[in-house]
This record gives C-alpha cells, sequence and structure tokens, in this order.
C-alpha cells in the first residue's frame, strides 16, 4: 500500500537524499551518473531500492514506521532509511545481488549519516545485519578509504573479490573477506 507524499514531505526527503548522496560519495567514490532517483514511496515493502533496469531510474521504497514517525514530525526513521539505500544507489543490482559487504557499508553509512543529520547516536541494526556492520566497521577503523580504493576499480560491491579486500590490509582476516562477498543472506532492516 503506497501513502500519500506531500510536496513539503517530498521535499525533505529529496534533501535527506542529496545530503546523503554527497555524503556517501565523497566517503565511498562516486555514483554511476547514468542512473538517476524517480521517487520516494512509503510501502509495506519498505525500505529498499528498486532498480528499474531498462530506464536507469530507481524508487526509494521508506517503510510504514517511517511514514508514521514523519507524521509526528519524528523524520529519523526516514533519515536512517535514505542514507541505507543511497549506498545501494551507487552501482544499482538486483536485491539478490546485494553482498555482505554492500549491506554491511549501506548499515554503517546509515548510522553515520543518521548522526550527522539528527544529532544523536544511532542504534538502528537489525540482527541480520550485525556481523556486516561489524566487519565495515572494523575495515573502516583501520583504512578508512578502504571502500573507495577498491570501489575505484570495482565500482559494484557484488564485483568487489575477497583477495581485492585483503589486499587492503584493513585488519579483516582472509575467512572475513570472504564472508563479506558472499550474499546478502536476510532483508531486516
Amino acid at each position: 500500500m503506497d501513502l500519500p507524499i506531500d510536496p513539503t514531505m517530498e521535499a525533505r526527503l529529496l534533501e535527506f537524499y542529496e545530503l546523503a548522496s554527497a555524503r556517501a560519495k565523497k566517503k565511498f567514490g562516486g555514483a554511476d551518473e547514468q542512473w538517476t532517483l524517480l521517487r520516494f514511496e512509503f510501502r509495506d515493502d519498505g525500505p529498499r531500492m528498486q532498480p528499474d533496469f531498462s530506464s536507469k531510474q530507481y524508487s526509494i521504497h521508506l517503510s510504514q514506521h517511517a511514514y508514521t514517525e514523519w507524521q509526528q514530525a519524528r523524520p529519523y526513521t526516514a533519515a536512517h532509511e535514505i542514507g541505507h539505500e543511497v549506498i545501494h544507489t551507487l552501482a544499482p543490482v538486483t536485491l539478490s545481488d546485494d553482498t555482505n559487504l554492500e549491506e554491511g557499508v549501506a548499515t554503517w553509512f546509515a548510522n553515520d549519516f543518521y548522526e550527522a543529520v539528527c544529532k544523536q547516536k544511532s542504534n538502528h541494526c537489525g540482527d541480520s545485519y550485525r556481523k556486516q556492520l561489524g566487519l565495515v566497521s572494523r575495515m573502516l577503523r583501520n583504512n578508512s578509504s578502504a571502500i573507495q580504493k577498491v570501489r575505484r576499480t570495482t565500482p559494484r560491491f557484488r564485483d568487489v573479490t575477497a583477495e581485492q579486500l585483503f589486499a587492503l590490509k584493513a585488519g579483516l582476516t582472509r575467512q572475513e573477506c570472504d564472508y563479506l562477498v558472499e550474499p546478502f543472506p536476510g532483508r531486516e532492516l
């Protein structure tokens, strides 16, 4: 079920999106410029990024929970969800092509963006994202430009290899690098 978005809400969502996009590009490298945002939707299948490969456009579906909070003048969940989904817009793939690395980066960035915009600590992390977040957090603590370095030669997260991650010498074991390039098993945010 789609929920209505008024022009004021749409403008604010777009502001969050533009801020998150600029921040993500600075931290992790550029996006595929052929792709553009089509619209935001609040849906029961959110949060997720829905790509249309034929038009090279995507919609960002936000959760009904984010909508409810927004109606109560609390845009925090929407900001967090936009932060997460913006990572998926850097090089769009289908949901089944997400890797543990991409979801870990998306969760790390969602928390980073939330804290920057909302000026409070984020405690958003579903159980199925905890391990990915922990590994990416450690990697970025040890080498803050690790993701950006990898994406210079391999823009899509799904194409990153364990060898590339291990070569960064960012504090991860080879086994942890192998795990990060595996398909992401869960869909809970």
